[in-house]
């Protein structure tokens, strides 16, 4: 039997080691461990906790701590070090990899698909509307053409990916008891939420064939504080009646529960939406693409706030270096809005 090589830390530098254990050809070995699981596979590789890595685990070889915090790290070293009582080694590789950051960056496969967990060359580039004037006057965040937009191995899209990063790092959605609620659900988030076997997942859409139930967003057929977290990515652009729609997701969502959202967004405007404008053309020019009925602008967060939410905007420039967000192929000014109901 192969001997199983732990990588501490999930974070950062544990995917970090990773890679650097991929392009020596020993990736399909690799486990994580952490003190607390959040999430029970991150792609491919499982995830233990502490506990059940010391308690059940008979096949390991190596065991590499990969977390920024240098002090724990040799913590943590001496700890293993104790456990295992010098049977199995134990490396501390943090200044390996701070060392080494990035030098991956320029060698082939240097880009990464976490819809489907592919290496890459290159993303596709790619527009959904075109050309038109108003990508030409406005910059419009998650809209227009991007350079990394589709993956060509899966066909997901930049949005897509930086929604399933940010739900794997920054909520316990893949790892806990919840109702979660998916409207115009995207087929490789669908399929990595429901994997969770804790979780109760509904999509929803205007249409039944493109999800579990029909739902009329202003009428959502649930009960009161039914649901964990329920997402809308890139569907309140469409939605004519906004206020009745937030409402009603704010009705069916816990009290402790969190709507994420996303849409496209120009911040060199203000919101623009007319109830006269209804012709395909119109709206082509004047809100980016034919069946959506306003443009959010720089009011967004006061807009969505006015509804009684308190927002959380996740965007990669804000938490990532930009080789990183190269490698993922994300739009770098992208924003992923996280709300939840002011008690």
């Amino acid at each position: 039997m192969d001997k199983k090589i732990v990588v501490f830390g999930t974070g950062q530098f544990g995917r970090k080691a990773v890679e650097y254990l991929r392009v020596l050809g020993i990736s399909d070995k690799v486990i994580f461990c952490e003190t607390n699981v959040k999430e029970k596979r991150i792609g491919k590789i499982p995830v233990v906790s502490l506990l059940e890595l010391i308690s059940g685990y008979a096949d390991i070889g190596i065991v590499l701590i990969a977390i920024k915090d240098k002090k724990e790290s040799e913590r943590l070293r001496s700890y293993f070090s104790s456990v295992f009582i010098d049977r199995i080694p134990v490396i501390e590789i943090s200044d390996f990899i701070r060392d080494n950051y990035g030098k991956l960056e320029n060698d082939g496969d240097s880009h990464y698909c976490n819809l489907c967990n592919s290496y890459l060359d290159e993303f596709q580039p790619g527009s959904i509307a075109g050309d038109i004037e108003l990508f030409k006057k406005h910059h419009i965040v998650g809209a227009g053409y991007r350079r990394n937009m589709y993956c060509p191995a899966c066909k997901g899209d930049d949005r897509s990916r930086w929604v399933l990063y940010c739900l794997s790092n920054y909520t316990d959605i893949f790892s806990s008891h919840c109702n979660v609620l998916h409207f115009a659900p995207e087929d490789n988030i669908s399929q990595r939420i429901q994997s969770n076997s804790y979780c109760d997942y509904y999509s929803g859409d205007i249409l039944i064939e493109r999800a579990m139930h029909k739902i009329d967003i202003t009428n959502i057929q649930f009960k009161d504080g039914f649901f964990d977290y329920i997402i809308l990515n890139h569907v309140m652009e469409h939605i004519v009646n906004e206020s009745e729609a937030v409402r009603e997701i704010i009705r069916v969502l816990k009290p402790s529960g969190t709507i994420i959202m996303s849409f496209p967004i120009c911040l060199d405007m203000v919101t623009q939406e007319d109830e006269n404008v209804i012709s395909d053309n119109d709206r082509l020019q004047l809100y980016g693409q034919v069946d959506h009925v306003r443009l959010y602008g720089n009011d967004f967060l006061t807009r969505f706030k006015n509804y009684g939410l308190s927002i959380e905007v996740y965007s990669p420039t804000n938490f990532m270096a930009d080789q990183d967000i190269e490698k993922y192929g994300f739009i770098k000014d992208d924003m992923l809005l996280m709300c939840r109901k002011v008690i």
